[in-house]
């Protein structure tokens, strides 16, 4: 019986970047499951490596698009030589999912599967939707490591899987925002989640002078101001309590 696997994952990019690395994550866990995992390439140096370094196959073409007639030989070269009913080539972008069909079938391949990411879907509608895919390994690792994990509301219920609860941190806080009355304490895990954007804020501040610098030159602080040197300048807030309000750039640059 044949136990052969092959998973063909191309990266069409010339860059390293967070595609690249979730890509690298999938071919590890597929490697580390049994699979025969090849990552198809441009041949950029700064992209083979991490793959070369991971065991990964490497199998090289211009991946150039819809015009680009090489990539889908040298890939279906690459898919007559794959297990039958056990292959899977998996894309990020629409054009590499082009790029796999064409080479499916000139390799008269029909029984190759072609995963894609919702990055497809986004190609497609633009900024009408916002996609994004977690590799359950990605997702495992993100978990474990994490202080705060904020479950919001989903298309479907969702029920945490027990694989992943067994994965958190035992201090780890968990806000269920389809809760009704969620836990309004605030556990030490919560302060050292913002521990991070608080030392950002304060040495962000201690750069442009102090707190007047820093509301003088900073919109998003400006923003969150509801009073200023007396003065309410929430406009929204005003309204709702008929009370007058002042504009704070108005203050500012009265200031200056």
């Amino acid at each position: 019986m044949n136990t052969r696997r092959s998973l063909i994952h191309i990266v069409s990019s010339n860059k390293w970047g967070g595609v690249q690395t979730y890509a690298l994550d999938i071919c590890r866990h597929y490697a580390e499951a049994g699979w025969e995992v090849t990552a198809l390439t441009r041949n950029a140096v700064g992209v083979d490596a991490p793959f070369a370094e991971a065991g990964i196959g490497l199998l090289h073409a211009p991946v150039g698009g819809f015009f680009d007639l090489a990539s889908p030989m040298t890939l279906a070269r690459k898919l007559r030589e794959s297990p039958r009913g056990a292959t899977v080539v998996h894309t990020h972008r629409y054009r590499d999912a082009f790029t796999a069909l064409l080479a499916k079938k000139i390799a008269n391949r029909p029984d190759v599967r072609i995963v894609t990411t919702l990055q497809v879907a986004k190609d497609l509608t633009g900024p009408m939707v916002e996609a994004i895919a977690v590799h359950p390994r990605v997702l495992y690792n993100r978990v474990k490591t994490a202080d705060v994990i904020i479950l919001g509301n989903t298309t479907r219920p969702f029920e945490f899987p027990n694989n992943l609860k067994a994965a958190m941190k035992e201090n780890a806080y968990v806000l269920d925002m389809n809760e009704t009355h969620p836990s309004v304490s605030v556990p030490r895990t919560v302060a050292m989640a913002l521990s991070t954007a608080l030392v950002n804020f304060f040495d962000e501040m201690a750069i442009k002078n102090g707190f007047y610098g820093m509301v003088a030159t900073t919109p998003g602080v400006q923003f969150g101001i509801v009073t200023y040197e007396g003065k309410l300048v929430d406009k929204l807030i005003g309204s709702y309590l008929g009370l007058p309000s002042v504009d704070i750039n108005v203050m500012l640059s009265a200031a200056n």
